[in-house]
């Protein structure tokens, strides 16, 4: 049935392509006034054309009602005197995801199931790495979705198609990329923290040296006071000798010229 509309469908768009030429051809003028008017005559009132017409439309009704006709989104997976029993396709999918994600390197990008009268026709589409057999890879998705489709639904799973729509980078690369990057990291943690350590050991040893530098400038302002007093003291005694040594020397002048008084009286005498 599905060839048969397909088949509709091409002759219908034939069709369409000779009438869209000849209306083509007409418009460019290439081709007399007269052209239309005598398939114009030939067709007024020509029982014959009428169901010739009537045909071509109930096939292109035919031929279209599937692209609007709403899918069951089920599929008939026994039928017994009892009944059928039927399964959603959206459970179908979620197996099929399932069974991709047991590789490690597969990513699934989508699933579509197709439920006709000879089976399932089972469309997987997914990425895989750069390092996988594809040809062993797809080989296993293939086997362990239809016997799993098998198994669980009990219907026959007429093909399963894959494609690879896109090679990533292999996971190992990108394990190996990031633990290069964490490694990168720490060492510059790491350089950080012993340069947060050497600032906070160099400020310590800047504030000792400067305490000890303020310690020997005021040991060197008390010497120098010190000094100073001693200095000033020696001043103040070498002056008071000074001073006791010319009340002497007055002293004793004042005696001699008393003696020197006191000596003719008392030889006159």
């Amino acid at each position: 049935m599905k060839y048969f509309n397909r088949l509709i469908l091409i002759l219908l768009l034939a069709l369409l392509m000779v009438v869209s030429l000849v209306l083509t051809i007409y418009s460019f003028g290439l081709v007399g006034e007269e052209f239309l008017g005598e398939w114009q005559q030939r067709l007024y009132g020509n029982v014959s054309a009428a169901i010739s017409f009537i045909v071509i439309f109930v096939l292109a009704s035919w031929s279209l009602y599937p692209l609007f006709r709403r899918k069951t989104g089920t599929a008939n997976i026994s039928t017994t005197e009892d009944g059928q029993v039927n399964i959603s396709l959206r459970a179908i999918n979620k197996i099929m995801r399932e069974v991709a994600y047991q590789e490690e390197s597969v990513d699934v990008r989508s699933t579509e199931v197709d439920a006709r009268e000879d089976g399932l026709y089972a469309r997987l589409s997914i990425s895989v790495q750069e390092d996988d057999n594809i040809p062993a890879l797809t080989g296993r998705l293939q086997h362990k979705i239809k016997s799993r489709l098998h198994n669980i639904t009990g219907a026959s799973v007429s093909s399963v198609e894959i494609l690879i729509e896109n090679v990533e980078e292999s996971r190992k690369a990108e394990d190996y990329m990031a633990r290069e990057r964490e490694a990168e990291e720490e060492l510059e943690e790491e350089i950080i923290e012993d340069a947060d350590g050497e600032d906070q050991e160099e400020e310590p040893d800047l504030e000792e040296d400067l305490e000890e530098e303020e310690a020997e400038d005021e040991e060197s302002e008390r010497e120098e006071e010190r000094k100073d007093e001693e200095y000033d003291s020696e001043d103040i005694d070498e002056d008071e000798e000074d001073m006791d040594g010319e009340k002497e020397e007055e002293i004793d002048e004042e005696d001699e010229e008393d003696e020197e008084k006191d000596g003719p009286s008392g030889f006159f005498s």
